[in-house]
């Protein structure tokens, strides 16, 4: 038997021994001569995402997630057949782990009914799990009312610790009494011992909450009619009833007098009025009310609040152009602002005819409180490591160590760049350049507020600055064009080096850039390098800044476009955008700006087929998103040499290993055409478009380049889009 079955039928032995001690003995017997006589039933795990009927039967095949220690593993082998003993069998506690990270599964029950053949023993387990909250965003930080000055009051008077209230004032904390004397009839000082009275006083004052400890007292305090009548006959007594104090003492109630009661607690006969005055005729304790009003009349009314929403949401939001792996939070379009909006609130308002609009303060709040949205697509020029570094205490050696590594290759990257910068600027026969995809160029721009509703036709501009030089290059295209991934931003490199290819003098081309996985650190690039190296015949070196320092030289060209964008007030077109950045330049050599056609965008990802990008010369797996420099000298022989660390000595890397016979020559046959026809736009997008041309708010005469745009028919979104475009799902980015 294996050691697998061995623990199957351990468990199934210990589930049924459930029923008595006889039975425990006999079951746990046959369990263990026979793994066959167990047989598990059903098994029901309900997850948050598979919410759905299953038709009547039990479908395991999506619901392995849920499993969490070796049991469950073992009784789901035996009910889908599977075999987990060939990856688990020497860890008893091994997990798959695909499974062990499932952050969407809320609260659950798991349900194993076990059968015992022999014996008609069924025994039900139930597990039930914890439950994971939904963080809810906002673009502010969440106000924090346990903080604010009123609650720690009332926490504190509800507590009864010494607390300052909202004056400012030292309240002291609630202490025992001295109690009742010597002669007491009921001797409570006997019943109640010091350590008695100190227990009852903290779980009393523990409780934290009035409607609690009105509760308490209810329940230890008895009105009965009264034994004696010490007036007149004809007079009126004041007191129509007697009040009985009991404390439980050693699981008995005992009769304590009310000098000792309301000492033991620390309060006045009032509290103990008050919370009789409390309690239904049912028995039940009313909720403490102070301060619950609902006379607010400066509240906001919900019918505004929901015209509010509804106007934010009618501007078009796209995510981070930077960050969209670490963040969740989508942005608007340049130039909007929180006083614009609201400006177009009260424009949009009377269309509407709506009289009661909210304020500028409840706009802002509402904005601020109810949506993720910001107005910029921000670079992100600090370093998370180094914010956590410098927030964060220095005594931890594992983040210390962190840090120093970090600066260390920060150093190594900049030191690196200066080094070749010096190098370019004194032999031409080395160029070394930075390159970088400029955050998106929407089209049309515009102060009208119409336009600020509508999705926009988005332009891309691929620059490269050559530093030796002081050259930019912009390589820019449509999105009816192309994307923006990597058989775009390695098709703009290939352009680069055929110009530079131009000049017989180049021997070796020196690139710089950031570390976007889908963009610039994978194998398609690099094997678009290997192909230039080879044809071109020149030496090629990439190497990556370190993570949250990418600032180079190239960024400036990014800048001086902004600059003359924030100056063009109007943009129609995408062949406007060509102009701008043409002239963006004022001082100097003006950029050299590429239109790019479809004809230049080629399926790098087809170059990769048969190539080994997998494994190094050592055998050891090549972790791409890790490496720091990569150098192809375009050598026959298929020969990449690459680096985690700058300072480690190069490794190398055979790329043609896994093919038979001798490799093929390389040329520019092998490169094919990515497109062979215009892209289609969304039709959300491409109605708001057309909407503005109907309108006449886009002149007539650009009319003619938007009814020429087709539209995807299939159902997408603009997040859904970008990250296809720009995320690969081989290389990840750090």
């Amino acid at each position: 038997m294996s050691l697998r079955s061995k623990r199957i039928v351990e468990l199934a032995s210990k589930i049924t021994c459930l029923d008595n001690s006889d039975d425990n003995a006999r079951t746990s017997q046959q369990a263990s001569t026979s793994a066959t006589g167990t047989k598990i039933l059903s098994t029901e795990c309900t997850l948050d995402d598979h919410n759905k009927e299953n038709d009547g039967s039990n479908n395991l095949d999506n619901e392995d997630g849920c499993l969490e220690n070796e049991s469950d593993i073992e009784e789901t082998e035996v009910l889908s057949g599977r075999d987990y003993s060939e990856c688990s069998d020497d860890d008893p506690t091994y997990i798959p782990e695909e499974y062990t990270d499932r952050d969407n599964i809320l609260s659950e029950n798991v349900q194993v009914i076990i059968e015992d053949k022999e014996n008609n023993i069924l025994v039900e387990k139930k597990k039930r799990r914890s439950s994971a909250k939904v963080k809810k965003l906002s673009r502010k930080r969440i106000r924090n009312t346990d903080q604010w000055v009123d609650t720690l009051a009332k926490k504190g008077l509800d507590s009864g610790i010494e607390h300052e209230n909202r004056k400012g004032k030292l309240i002291k904390a609630r202490k025992i009494g001295k109690g009742c004397a010597s002669s007491c009839r009921f001797k409570c000082r006997d019943l109640l011992v010091a350590e008695k009275q100190e227990s009852i006083f903290k779980d009393f004052w523990e409780l934290g909450s009035h409607t609690r400890q009105w509760d308490f007292v209810s329940h230890c305090v008895k009105q009965v009619n009264k034994k004696q009548v010490t007036v007149a006959q004809n007079s009126q007594s004041r007191r129509k009833f007697s009040r009985e104090y009991y404390f439980k003492i050693e699981n008995q109630e005992k009769r304590v007098c009310k000098t000792m009661f309301l000492h033991t607690l620390g309060i006045s006969e009032r509290w103990v009025s008050t919370a009789l005055s409390k309690v239904k005729d049912s028995g039940a304790v009313e909720e403490d009310n102070r301060g619950k009003h609902q006379s607010r009349p400066n509240k906001i009314n919900e019918d505004v609040k929901e015209i509010v929403r509804e106007h934010i949401k009618l501007f078009p939001v796209v995510p981070s152009h930077y960050t969209r792996k670490n963040t969740q939070k989508l942005y608007l379009e340049d130039g909007l602002n929180i006083q614009r909006m609201y400006r177009l609130y009260l424009e949009f308002a009377k269309t509407m005819d709506v009289t009661n609009v909210a304020s500028s303060r409840q706009y802002r709040d509402i904005f601020n409180g109810e949506f993720n949205l910001s107005f910029f697509k921000p670079k992100k020029d600090q370093c998370d490591l180094c914010i956590r570094y410098t927030d964060t205490d220095k005594g931890n050696p594992e983040l210390q160590e962190k840090y120093d590594s970090h600066i260390t290759n920060k150093n190594s990257a900049r030191s690196l760049k200066d080094q070749d910068k010096l190098i370019a600027l004194n032999n031409k026969s080395i160029i070394v350049a930075c390159f970088d995809l400029q955050k998106v160029l929407v089209t049309p721009k515009s102060e009208v507020s119409i336009f600020y509703y509508k999705s926009k036709y988005a332009t891309y501009n691929f620059t490269v600055y050559d530093i030796g030089n002081h050259k930019g290059y912009c390589y820019v295209w449509h999105e009816s064009v192309a994307k923006r991934g990597a058989n775009e931003i390695g098709s703009c490199l290939w352009k680069f080096l055929d110009t530079a290819a131009n000049n017989k003098n180049i021997q070796e081309v020196i690139f710089y850039s950031d570390n976007c996985g889908g963009q610039n650190r994978n194998r398609f690039i690099f094997s678009m390098f290997q192909l230039a190296a080879c044809v071109f015949n020149k030496k090629i070196t990439h190497r990556f800044f370190e993570k949250g320092h990418t600032q180079n030289e190239g960024d400036c060209m990014h800048a001086v476009i902004e600059n003359a964008k924030n100056r063009q007030q109007v943009v129609y077109t995408p062949e406007q955008w060509v102009t701008l950045i043409r002239m963006a330049k004022v001082t100097g050599t003006p950029y050299d700006v590429t239109e790019m056609s479809q004809k230049d965008f080629y399926n790098l990802k087809k170059l990769v087929i048969g190539q080994n990008w997998k494994t190094d010369e050592d055998g050891q797996q090549l972790k791409i998103s890790k490496v720091r420099e990569i150098v192809l000298l375009g050598n026959p022989d298929g020969r990449v040499d690459f680096k985690y660390e700058y300072t480690d000595a190069p490794k190398s890397l055979n790329i043609y290993k896994k093919r038979r016979g001798r490799p093929s020559c390389c040329s520019r046959a092998d490169l094919q055409q990515l497109y062979d026809k215009p892209l289609p736009v969304d039709k959300k997008k491409l109605d708001g478009l057309l909407e503005l041309c109907n309108k006449r708010d886009i002149p007539e005469m650009y009319h003619g380049f938007y009814r020429s745009l087709s539209y995807n028919k299939a159902k997408n979104t603009t997040e859904e889009t970008v990250n296809n475009e720009e995320t690969s799902t081989e290389e990840q980015s750090e």
